[in-house]
């Protein structure tokens, strides 16, 4: 997601090659084999077709956008919520949302913006950008296998005269099994991690944002800040004396903001709504349209359902809980910094796999967070 070209249609140019290409070698070696009629043959065709219909879709569907000029309404929660100002686009952003510096507009629960289909995922384009993922897997595979039917064919007739075995066709075949082989584990990689995220219904972002949390859980700047923000939206309220079913022993100061018996662990992602198919749901829809070229969630993508009646939920806290304070300096990338060493600002932090927000799309310039509560 760190990659970027200078014209982006290089970036559908790419795949569209290479999976063209892979689609020609293995199809005139099919038909060579007189395979046309055979089960492998039209299966490796459907799925192929399906690659292309969810490519497609996945480039052409808008990610989906907020109305214009949208504002925020109460939305009920007694735990308030964090209002997002864009002043790009010169509207309030609903949950979940943020602007892209690439597509230049506000992208409802925005994954992160992909240089591959030279378009966002977001809310809207999710399920075709799935489905793409999965269709290429699968066709792959069929792919795969046939093409390892041959690879040991050739072996069993290693001895014959080489004049009996087509040099050109068995090139072809080592040619595709590569290819196929790179597009299955680098395409395996980005569809485990895209499942994971959204059996957990958690976005790219979001993930990056808990990485981010976890690196700063025990440091006193990030305690002020959720100290701060649970007075500001529970206003008369004592902060909880927080818990863990772990048993921590930590040497704090006297006066030390940090909890002593909590952990990141205890944290409940609002957004998780406890099971796997139900938090799939809210980005695929149904079960039975997972796969259907044109299936989706059904809402609008400005609201979601939480889970923050949840008694396991201890500070009842907005994603993220630190996140009522980051102010931009004058349209300049916000500069606050999310621990006590101050060159670790929210801009540049690195996730585990040294991505920071700026590689997934994220215009830093509207990444304001105001504490309100509702009325």
């Amino acid at each position: 997601m760190a990659i970027s070209f200078k014209w982006p249609w290089i970036g559908v140019a790419i795949p569209v090659c290479i999976i063209a290409g892979e689609h020609i070698l293995t199809t005139f070696l099919m038909i060579k084999d007189s395979k046309q009629g055979d089960r492998i043959f039209t299966i490796f065709q459907g799925c192929l077709l399906m690659v292309w219909l969810s490519y497609y879709l996945a480039i052409k569907t808008s990610p989906g956008n907020p109305p214009v000029n949208y504002k925020v309404k109460s939305l009920g929660d007694p735990q308030g919520f964090w209002y997002k100002y864009c002043p790009k686009c010169r509207a309030d952003k609903p949950e979940r949302t943020h602007h892209c510096k690439t597509c230049g507009r506000c992208i409802l629960k925005m994954d992160h913006h992909c240089p591959w289909t030279m378009n966002c995922i977001g809310y809207r384009n999710m399920p075709h950008f799935v489905r793409f993922l999965f269709w290429v897997l699968i066709s792959g595979a069929t792919g795969l296998w046939y093409h390892w039917g041959r690879l040991h064919h050739y072996w069993k007739i290693r001895n014959l005269p080489s004049y009996l075995i087509s040099r050109t066709d068995l090139v072809l075949t080592m040619v595709c099994t590569l290819l196929l082989l790179f597009i299955e584990f680098t395409l395996l990689l980005l569809f485990m991690r895209t499942m994971d995220g959204l059996s957990k219904n958690v976005s790219t972002i979001e993930d990056w944002e808990q990485d981010r949390m976890h690196h700063v859980f025990y440091r006193e700047a990030f305690w002020l800040k959720v100290r701060a923000n649970f007075a500001k939206l529970h206003h008369g309220e004592s902060f909880p004396e927080l818990t863990s079913w772990k048993i921590n022993y930590r040497e704090l100061p006297k006066k030390s903001s940090v909890p002593l018996n909590f952990t990141f662990e205890d944290l409940v992602f609002p957004y998780d709504l406890g099971s796997s198919y139900e938090n799939m749901k809210q980005s695929l829809g149904p079960f039975y349209q997972w796969l259907w070229p044109w299936g989706g969630p059904d809402r609008d993508g400005l609201s979601f359902p939480k889970t923050w009646w949840k008694e396991e939920d201890q500070l009842k806290l907005p994603f993220p809980i630190d996140g009522g304070d980051y102010q931009p300096l004058e349209g300049k990338e916000t500069l606050v910094s999310i621990e006590d060493e101050p060159d670790t600002t929210l801009g540049n932090f690195p996730n585990e796999l040294g991505e920071t927000l700026d590689n997934f799309g994220v215009d830093m310039g509207t990444e304001n967070y105001i504490t309100r509560k509702n009325k």
